[in-house]
């Protein structure tokens, strides 16, 4: 069976599942390329998909997508709308108009922009602008990640420097605070669908650890303690305490040891 079809229906399951309100009219949506490698097939995956549905489709090329992937892959697929924006463009027409942005090659240059709220660029002022709007904006995070295929080809490692590890992983979270749904290339058709069948005007779930509490949860181990301990160091973890399911994730990245007393 077709995986666009697989993913179709299973996205349907999962929302009936959920109780979640499904809405199938058509959406507008931007799908905007950065200079990542990593995530590209994914993105020209779903733009095969959208250009194939009733959606309306809009593609922006960052000049460094334009030097490394150029318009071509994109004219085969049948997309039409290629947007060229000068740097200078106002672009907050495009913003009003869509329902969802996707960021499949997100870079680590971009996400440092992005999470410091810069709007240097048309692409960071869409996607920063669609958050603002509270429009849903869908991104890959392998691309930005230093244990993603960006790290790997440059041979990262957490022990290299933490520091700056743990203030590329930052600036994930940041993204995820202001509303950016991140998942990995593996799993971006499938959360497409998804978002392509959310209730209009309902934002992404954020993750667990994006939400600041009211106050300490004292049986609750967040992300922000995971990053204070050295990478591959050993950490203790009281009895009755849990990780949240990001806590989890980036304890395995940084090679903790976890001990539970």
């Amino acid at each position: 069976m077709d995986e666009a079809i697989v993913d179709k229906v299973a996205a349907r399951i999962v929302a009936r599942i959920n109780g979640e309100a499904i809405d199938t009219r058509p959406r507008s949506v931007i799908a905007i390329f950065s200079g990542a490698v990593s995530g590209f097939a994914a993105g020209r995956e779903a733009v095969s998909r959208l250009v194939c549905s009733p959606h309306a489709l809009s593609v922006l090329l960052t000049p460094s997508a334009r030097r490394i992937f150029g318009e071509a892959p994109f004219h085969e697929l049948g997309a039409a709308a290629i947007l060229d924006l000068e740097p200078w463009a106002d672009v907050s027409e495009h913003i009003q108009r869509a329902d969802l942005v996707l960021v499949p090659t997100l870079t680590m240059s971009l996400a440092a922009r992005l999470a410091l709220g810069v709007m240097d660029s048309p692409a960071a002022t869409l996607i920063l602008g669609a958050l603002l709007g509270g429009k849903s904006v869908l991104g890959i995070r392998d691309g930005a990640d230093p244990a993603g295929q960006r790290g790997v080809a440059m041979g990262a490692i957490p022990a290299g420097s933490s520091a700056l590890w743990s203030l590329l992983e930052t600036r994930l979270e940041t993204l995820a605070s202001f509303g950016m749904q991140l998942t990995s290339k593996e799993d971006f058709l499938f959360a497409l669908e998804r978002r392509l069948i959310a209730a209009t005007g309902v934002k992404p779930k954020l993750p667990a650890a994006a939400a600041t509490p009211a106050g300490p949860l004292p049986n609750i181990v967040t992300s922000l303690e995971i990053q204070e301990q050295a990478p591959g160091s050993r950490m203790v973890i009281a009895r009755g305490r849990r990780l949240t399911p990001q806590a989890s994730d980036f304890a395995a990245r940084r090679g903790l040891q976890l001990e539970f007393a």
